[in-house]
């Protein structure tokens, strides 16, 4: 039977071919063909097929056939068949493995014509449009966050960004034999661009004198924009001037001036068109100077690293297009505020400088099995790595070929009208990766020192036992920030202790030490040695910072770019399963960030300001209790500075025994920490991390010197120092 939509089909063909006939027929017929001969003939044909399908086609005014019924009924008549059990006790078919000596490559086919090249250029162009869009929202932002906007940290925005361009430069390459084979990702660009100018009247020529003169239409713009045409034409034109050192050194306003106070939309064409050629003049000269002349520059975006690939190969990749042009439209939105910021970065770095520095000087006496030689030049390094980077290396290097030049005094007048941190106050994304760097840096440095001194982690158990036995009802900010960041479980193997036994029990764990050898010791009189140390050694701070960890070699060490796909940024981000089936790149780079601002207080604490004030509460604790513990391990007992931490350990031990006076020690370490506490210092690593990430608050003038007053204060000469009261009271 003949299916009814067949037959409207073949009804519907005989209509339109009867009503174009006649109108053919006409025609034909003065032409001189006989037009309805050969027409009528096929008709002719198609009238034989409908009379004999005739029989077997339903009427026309039957309808109430079920034409599912009658698949239902049809599906009747089939008989089911069950599986044998020899079928089903089978074994599996063995896949046939892969023949010895194949070197078949199975690729997706690429496509040969211009048509399908043309397409995956358009989807190449949204895609990367989108990214462009993302991070011109996190930089508008930043900005507007004194109004109520949400914003991320500047080290953070820097990663992120850069991150986008390399995962659009991911995409981009994925899609480079397509376009290779005519002539490469420009010559799309071109064929968009010209094919734009051709639907406005505008040859080339013309299109050149226009952009000489400033004068290009508005969408002409933006379709160049959306192609990165016009950077790609500037970078293209600096690109064919060779570099000749001191000669290559320009003065601001070689490029023109830039107006960074007005609106990006409020600038007439010519204004928009002069900043952009300012902007990429100024930043492609600088990132030559540092890639010929600074080689060790610690960190780079993939603008930098792509203008070292131009240096070896002489070709400008599609990268540092890509990404000048990324670094235009932040440049769009944020204004002014690309060289105000500059400034704000600096004094980020220089306090953790200055950080670095003093505890440099507060420890240079101090000497430790765990702390040698080499980790002491290691510090020093690190510290004049900041020095190095805050006098401006470029300049540096800049005045160091002018001095050695022929043409010194023309090389002269040039640095003099040459602004210092020029490259960071053109490039926003490479002025936040240098916070982020050096952030890196000190957080790097104070996990390590703190760890190898323990004088973080073991004054924790002291304060945690004062806590508990409501010796105080101080809260040491700093302490407990770490607690939160790190967890109870990093200080505490098992938990917070909330018993005087396990105060001892839970110090032991954590310094690698078993219960028997400290029973020992405790019986001899013996202080606690490096021999007492278990074979797995001391529990101390590891980095929780996962997502940083995984950067780490891009952006702490200057590796090569990462090749980002939406599936390898996943993996470090909180999406869900069901999140990654239907999220956008945007997504994905949200996700980055916001995961990486969890992370952000670990990696802005001032690890090295607590390590400073724990150390001197136990100095202060150590000459207080020293008359203490001389009378319990004999008068010959004494500590090294280094083994202060380990005091804590007796002072815990003796607190677990219960007779009068057992907890004076302890007593006298709270009434020291209040001491503190009212001097303020028990807080000044925390305000110092809100300050490193981007919220401002003071530390006090003077802090360090108030800290050292408290040394002179306890001195631990007699019974009517504050401690020994606050002691006696306790135990009253």
């Amino acid at each position: 039977m003949l299916p009814p939509a067949l037959v409207s089909v073949y009804r519907k063909y005989k209509k339109d071919t009867s009503s174009i006939t006649s109108q053919l027929a006409s025609t034909a017929k003065e032409c001189g063909y006989p037009a309805d001969l050969l027409h009528f003939y096929f008709v002719g044909i198609l009238e034989k097929v409908r009379e004999i399908l005739k029989p077997y086609s339903d009427s026309v005014d039957s309808g109430s056939s079920n034409e599912t019924e009658t698949l239902t009924n049809k599906f009747k008549e089939l008989e089911v068949y069950h599986p044998s059990e020899e079928f089903l006790n089978a074994k599996d078919i063995e896949r046939p493995g892969p023949v010895n000596n194949d070197d078949i490559v199975y690729e997706a086919d690429t496509g040969d014509s211009f048509s399908e090249a043309l397409f995956a250029y358009k989807i190449l162009r949204e895609d990367l449009s989108e990214i462009r869009k993302f991070v011109a929202h996190i930089w508008l932002m930043h900005i507007e966050a004194d109004c109520g906007g949400n914003t991320l940290d500047p080290g953070v925005m820097a990663v992120v960004t850069n991150t986008a361009i390399e995962f659009g430069l991911t995409l981009a390459d994925d899609m480079k034999p397509i376009f290779e084979k005519f002539g490469g990702i420009r010559a799309m660009a071109e064929h968009i661009v010209s094919s734009v100018l051709l639907s406005e009247g505008i040859d080339m020529n013309t299109f050149r004198q226009q952009f000489a003169e400033g004068s290009i239409d508005e969408k002409v713009y933006n379709v160049m924009s959306q192609c990165c045409y016009l950077t790609d034409l500037s970078i293209d034109a600096l690109a064919k001037i060779p570099w000749t050192g001191v000669t290559g050194i320009y003065p601001d306003g070689t490029f023109g001036v830039l107006d960074p106070h007005t609106d990006w939309p409020d600038k007439s064409m010519s204004q928009t068109l002069t900043e952009e050629r300012v902007i990429i003049g100024e930043l492609w000269t600088e990132a030559l100077a540092i890639v010929y002349q600074v080689p060790n520059y610690p960190f780079s975006d993939e603008f930098l690293r792509g203008v070292k690939e131009f240096r070896e190969t002489k070709q400008v990749p599609f990268s540092v297009i890509f990404a000048f042009q990324v670094n235009l439209d932040i440049h769009t939105v944020i204004r002014s505020y690309a060289e105000s910021s500059v400034e704000t970065l600096l004094k980020r770095i220089t306090t953790m400088k200055e950080e670095l520095k003093a505890h440099i000087e507060f420890q240079k006496d101090i000497k430790s099995p765990h702390w040698s030689s080499r980790d002491r030049k290691w510090l020093k390094d690190t510290q004049e790595g900041f020095d190095w980077f805050l006098d401006d290396p470029l300049l540096r290097v800049k005045k160091m070929a002018v001095n050695k030049s022929s043409n010194r005094q023309e090389g002269l007048n040039h640095l003099a009208r040459v602004e210092k941190y020029r490259t960071l106050k053109r490039s926003p994304i490479i002025a936040c990766l240098a916070l982020y760097y050096h952030r890196a840096e000190m957080h790097e440095a104070g996990l390590r020192v703190t760890n190898a001194w323990g004088s973080i982690i073991l004054p924790a158990h002291l304060e945690n036992a004062i806590s508990e036995e409501g010796l105080t009802k101080t809260w040491w900010l700093d302490m407990e920030t770490l607690f939160k960041i790190f967890g109870d479980e990093a200080f505490f193997i098992g938990g917070k202790p909330h018993t005087r036994s396990s105060y001892v029990k839970r110090f032991m764990l954590q310094v690698g030490f078993s219960a028997s050898t400290l029973s020992k010791n405790r019986r001899k009189g013996n202080k606690i040695g490096l021999e007492d140390f278990s074979r797995a050694g001391p529990r101390f701070l590891k980095t929780r910072a996962l997502i940083h960890k995984s950067l780490q070699d891009r952006y702490h060490r200057n590796a090569n770019r990462m090749n980002w796909t939406m599936e390898t940024i996943s993996e470090d981000t909180p999406l869900t399963a069901d999140d990654k089936t239907r999220v956008t790149p945007a997504d994905v780079l949200s996700s980055l960030g916001n995961a990486m601002s969890a992370e952000l207080e670990e990696l802005a604490f001032s690890y090295l300001s607590l390590h400073q004030t724990s150390w001197e509460w136990l100095r202060c604790v150590w000459m207080a209790c020293d008359p203490t513990l001389r009378k319990i391990h004999g008068s010959d007992f004494a500590l090294s500075e280094w083994e202060l931490p380990f005091m804590v350990g007796h002072i815990l031990a003796e607190a677990e025994k219960d007779y009068k006076g057992s907890m004076s020690m302890l007593a006298m370490a709270a009434g020291i920490l209040e001491e503190m506490h009212r001097g303020h210092v028990l807080s000044i690593a925390s305000r110092l991390m809100h300050l490193l990430s981007g919220r401002d608050y003071s530390v006090p003038k003077g802090a360090a010197e108030l800290l050292r007053s408290f040394e002179e204060s306890y001195d631990g000469g007699s019974d009517d120092d504050g401690p020994q009261e606050v002691a006696a009271n306790a135990e009253s």
